[in-house]
């Protein structure tokens, strides 16, 4: 587990870092982020730029960005489900005699609260790599979903782009 989230915040595409060093392995971990040159947004900063900027599809987001916005949205679904056992509000849908699905309501609605600021989020990540917001489609092949995860693993373009400034300058 610390391996990935080490791969997913970069240290594995840093290459003026010792790989063997376990200090460089968690500080890419912790969300203060004013302390380490690789990430300069913490985990709240990013939360709430992403909440604030899900209206429009201008500028970049960080690496650090995108993935403390994962992060939260994989907390805030958990919180959900939990929410849901706690309160038995699992509703039981009966289709046919051996199809039942389960719906539950808080977590539903939670998760179709962070759709479109994800959505939101994922396309100022490709707005990073100069890329348009339009290739988030590969995404709905199976083999698509590779380039978009090495995409959001990398660095994006040093300098400006035609989306904006640098989001790490």
């Amino acid at each position: 587990m610390l391996y990935w989230s080490w791969l997913m915040f970069g240290g594995f595409f840093d290459r003026k870092q010792s790989y063997l060093d376990e200090t460089s392995l968690f500080q890419h971990l912790l969300p203060c982020s004013h302390q380490f040159e690789g990430l300069k947004v913490s985990f709240f900063q990013s939360v709430k730029n992403c909440l604030e900027n899900y209206c429009n599809g201008n500028g970049r987001a960080s690496r650090s960005e995108y993935w403390f916005f994962y992060l939260f949205g994989f907390l805030v679904d958990g919180a959900g489900q939990f929410m849901d056992n706690i309160f038995h509000t699992p509703i039981i849908i009966h289709l046919t005699y051996p199809i039942d699905i389960p719906l539950r309501p808080i977590d539903f609605i939670l998760n179709a609260a962070f759709v479109v600021p994800f959505l939101a989020v994922c396309v100022r990540r490709l707005h990073d790599f100069d890329r348009k917001g339009s290739w988030l489609w590969i995404g709905l092949t199976i083999i698509g979903i590779i380039p978009l995860l090495v995409w959001f693993c990398r660095r994006g373009t040093e300098g400006k782009n035609r989306f904006g400034k640098d989001p790490l300058a």
